[in-house]
């Protein structure tokens, strides 16, 4: 199968298992002061119900936006059954439901933004993997795949990693074939059996050449301790071969690896553990490396505005930028506990829920600042109703969940 040649820098779409993610914030904890300019707090458009009954949903797809409607999933009033539909962004209306949902235990469970292309929805739970038609909402086709695969996009072209493998597939028919088998293509140290975690797979596009490459992550350590090293290795795609591997974070990890990976002026940014790194891609040097007092493994970074936006999960939990040719931080913003990722841009501002306080937040990318924060109105009925989940938004709407409902809210721009 040949990938097609790119020519233009495309965003890098991560995956992250979240389930100790909604472990830990089933009830939120307490909140920091609502402090908020009152003339810039948004607007509520419209609310439309997600879940059926009187128990929240848990188990979260983030929120994504594909033409004239919202993805998202809910439950139905047995919790038997996990609900995926779509809503209109004028009016929250049902455009509609995929009807090919299975039972409770096989929960949809992803954590990236969904990949549309050619009205092509790919989804993904446990251990199958779907084409849907986004324009109707219809099953095109499903294929099975490996246990705890984590999926990423290159054009039509889509991959995943589990148990050492790196597989390729289309995503028009679902065909898929073998990348290659890391211990194929490197040298791997002998070691305990259970030291090897699930590796990662993060295309990149580079301007101006023919080949396409592929950041492959993978931890190597030891087992007892829950100590780890964190790699990388750049793979050419077109010409199938390793450029290079490197350690990005030595003994340090004490969680399973590298979750994000961001391609900034010719160098790749990670979050590896309680550090975000900077390294050359051409060489694969470590430039910089800058260290957290809590882990990055939930709530990521990405890059915005030439700055790197992160939030750790510390005892006080703040929101960091730091500058990327540096690392230098350049302002830092306390925060209700761990976030949920990814962060979402629109006209300067930062939005994000935290699973800490329930609330919405909207920092001032410029100076970090708050700019408000909002209770969830659903709350103030149900104390389980609080914000949950990714923000997302557009044409000056931002689009938040909770455990119930779907809000749409117009912000000040």
């Amino acid at each position: 199968m040949r990938v097609p040649v790119m020519k233009t820098i495309a965003a890098i779409i991560v995956t992250l298992n979240v389930c100790t993610l909604l472990l830990s914030c089933n009830q939120p904890k307490k909140k920091l002061p609502l402090q908020s300019s009152e003339t810039r707090l948004p607007k509520l458009v419209w609310k439309t119900l997600t879940t059926e009954g009187k128990t929240m949903m848990e188990g979260l797809i983030p929120l994504h936006i594909y033409k004239n409607g919202i993805i998202c999933n809910g439950q139905t009033h047995t919790l038997d059954r996990e609900r995926l539909l779509m809503f209109n962004i004028e009016d929250g209306s049902t455009l509609w439901e995929w009807k090919d949902i299975r039972q409770r235990r096989e929960r949809l469970f992803i954590t990236m933004p969904i990949p549309c292309m050619d009205n092509i929805l790919l989804l993904r739970n446990v251990n199958k993997l779907y084409g849907i038609n986004v324009d109707n909402g219809t099953t095109i086709w499903e294929k099975r795949c490996a246990d705890g695969l984590d999926i990423s996009t290159l054009g039509t072209i889509f991959f995943y990693a589990a148990d050492g493998f790196v597989w390729r597939g289309n995503i028009h028919t679902g065909q898929v074939d073998t990348l290659f088998f890391l211990s194929h293509i490197i040298s791997l140290p002998k070691l305990p059996t259970d030291i090897f975690r699930p590796i990662h797979t993060y295309p990149v596009v580079q301007k101006n050449t023919k080949d396409s490459l592929i950041v492959i992550t993978y931890c190597l350590g030891d087992s007892k301790s829950n100590q780890f090293d964190a790699y990388f290795l750049l793979y050419n795609i077109s010409k199938r071969k390793v450029i290079y591997s490197q350690i990005i974070v030595p003994r340090s990890i004490t969680m399973s690896g590298i979750f994000d990976v961001e391609l900034y002026n010719n160098n790749l940014y990670f979050s590896a553990g309680r550090s975000i790194a900077c390294h050359n891609l051409k060489t694969g040097k470590q430039l910089w490396k800058q260290d957290f007092g809590g882990g990055l493994i939930h709530s990521g970074m990405t890059i915005y505005q030439d700055k790197i936006i992160a939030h750790a999960d510390e005892s006080h939990s703040y929101t960091y930028a730091l500058n990327p040719k540096t690392g230098q931080i350049l302002w830092k913003e306390q925060n209700g506990g761990t976030m949920f990722r990814p962060f979402f841009f629109m006209s300067g501002v930062i939005y994000f829920v935290c699973a800490g306080d329930g609330l919405l937040h909207a920092l001032d990318a410029n100076t970090g600042k708050h700019i408000w924060q909002l209770e969830c109105p659903g709350e103030k009925e149900n104390s389980n109703d609080y914000f949950y989940g990714n923000v997302t938004g557009i044409d000056g709407k931002i689009f938040v969940r909770s455990g119930f409902h779907l809000y749409c809210y117009k912000v000040a721009q």
